[in-house]
């Protein structure tokens, strides 16, 4: 099964799993009067939920991840066997690789040697054994999860705080996953910046008046002299600001007064939260 085959299996197995856990929970409730279920039926089926899903989600996205790195380093072994010499991660070889890949996104073999197609039946070999054992892997976790958690669905057992666990760990995943993915634009953009002044001078750029950045990027490629000057840049940004100032302040203005001062509060209370949505646009 392909990535979104496997994960509605997921999330349908979740929702087996939350009712199973939930029906069985309310049974024990009403099995046990006398002696009360720390947590509530629907916090038992959602630790059943989060148990199939969640280790299988993170293998599914792990494997999704690392197969293609797998499957390059299997291909580049077989095509080394192939042609009797060892193969590096040059550009050629990639470019095989890569047609590879092509006939086999196409389906055209016909016109191919040999021993590209024997390269290529073995590539989709790979694939569909990594495809089987991937969703081998994926419905046996979900399925012992699910299992596990039906298993701890007894009269004292805490599915509240366990639930109340995994949400906390993934609000913070998720939390982490912002920072770091600001962290990574702010040091992509610093490095970039390394880069680019280590060639063009940082007063040049600062203080040029042409902006003309085509530039030949290899040696046999012909190119124009490049120019980085940033004051163009500025100044266009500038006098568009100004345009923008010039329309913006008076209507704004005249829009605010009218809100505070005239409008009633039916035009108040549809025209306030317009101008909110509005202020929301990042181009507005």
């Amino acid at each position: 099964m392909n990535f979104a085959a496997l994960a509605f299996t997921l999330l349908v197995l979740a929702c087996v799993a939350w009712f199973f856990a939930q029906q069985r929970a309310a049974a024990f409730r009403r099995s046990h009067s006398s002696n009360k279920l720390h947590s509530l039926p629907r916090y038992h089926g959602a630790h059943a939920a989060l148990w199939c899903a969640l280790p299988a989600i993170l293998i599914l996205l792990l494997w999704t991840a690392f197969e293609p790195t797998v499957l390059n380093k299997l291909m580049l072994s077989k095509m080394s066997a192939v042609s009797g010499q060892s193969l590096g991660s040059g550009a050629e070889t990639g470019l095989q690789l890569n047609q590879i890949k092509l006939l086999d996104d196409l389906d055209e073999l016909a016109e191919a040697t040999p021993e590209v197609q024997a390269l290529v039946q073995h590539y989709q070999g790979l694939k569909a054994n990594s495809r089987l054992y991937k969703s081998i892997l994926i419905l046996l976790l979900a399925f012992c999860g699910a299992i596990y958690a039906l298993s701890k669905v007894k009269v004292e057992f805490r599915a509240r705080n366990g639930v109340e666990r995994a949400v906390r760990g993934l609000l913070i995943v998720a939390s982490l996953i912002a920072i770091l993915t600001t962290v990574g634009i702010v040091m992509s953009v610093l490095f970039e910046s390394i880069r680019f002044f280590q060639s063009v001078p940082i007063t040049e750029f600062l203080f040029g008046t042409h902006w003309s950045p085509q530039t030949a990027i290899r040696s046999d490629q012909v190119g124009s002299s490049s120019s980085f000057g940033a004051i163009p840049l500025l100044a266009g940004t500038f006098l568009i600001s100004l345009i923008a100032l010039a329309i913006a302040i008076p209507f704004g203005l005249m829009s605010a007064i009218y809100l505070s001062e005239y409008a009633g509060n039916t035009m108040r209370s549809i025209a306030k939260p317009g101008l909110e949505i509005l202020a929301g646009i990042p181009t507005v």
